[in-house]
Parts: structure tokens; sequence; C-alpha cells
């Protein structure tokens, strides 16, 4: 019996020990769940900055890139419309050039037609 309560102490003392090192174990499992738990926390919090700050960078290189095409649709709009007077006054010097000249040619004809007539009654006169 002796024995028996030796191996019992024994086997006691075992037990004990295994369970002060799970008690252990299982305390530093805690701590390095919380460590994780944190350290995962403190990763996401930065790669969530990290995502806000490009968002920031993306959203501000849209609205660069907004104002620029504003700005382009503004000078190709201003070039339309100088392009558009440009062709009236072309086509309004033309209209005036060949009116001018149609004027010219009606006096030309004006005066060929007198001269024409005086000779005809020049010779009529003869």
């Amino acid at each position: 019996m002796l024995q028996m309560a030796d191996r019992h102490a024994a086997t006691s003392d075992q037990l004990k020990h295994a369970r002060k090192q799970l008690d252990g174990v299982e305390t530093e499992f805690r701590s390095y769940k919380l460590r994780m738990s944190k350290n995962t926390t403190g990763q996401l919090r930065i790669e969530l900055q990290q995502k806000e700050a490009e968002i920031h960078i993306l959203a501000k290189k849209l609205e660069e890139a907004e104002e620029r095409e504003r700005f382009a649709k503004e000078q190709t709009r201003k070039a339309l419309k100088e392009l558009a007077r440009m062709g009236r006054e072309r086509n309004e010097d033309r209209e005036r050039r060949l009116h001018a000249e149609r004027l010219d040619l009606q006096r030309l004809r004006s005066e060929y037609m007198g001269k024409q007539k005086a000779q005809s009654s020049n010779r009529d006169g003869y």
C-alpha cells in the first residue's frame, strides 16, 4: 500500500506539474493571442491609413484631371469660336471682293457698251 501511495503521490505531483505547465502555456497563448490581436489591429489600422491616403491621392488626381478636362474643353470652345469668327470674316471679305468685282465688271460693261454705242453712232453718222 505504501507503494501505491507513493505512486499516487508521484502521479499527483506529475499531474500538478502538468497542470502548471498547461496553465503556463495557456497564459502564454493568451498573451500571444492578445499581442497578435493588437498587432493585427495595428496592422489593419496602418493598412486602412494607407488606403485612405491612396484614396486621397486618387481623388486629388481625379480632381486635377477633371480640371484639365474643363480647361481643355474651354480652350477647344474658344478655338472653335475663333475659327467660326475667322470663317465668317473670310466669307464676308470674299463677299465684299465679289461685290466690288461685280461693280467693277458692271462699270467696265457700261463703259464698253457706251464705247460700242458711240462707235455705232459714229459709223451711222458718217
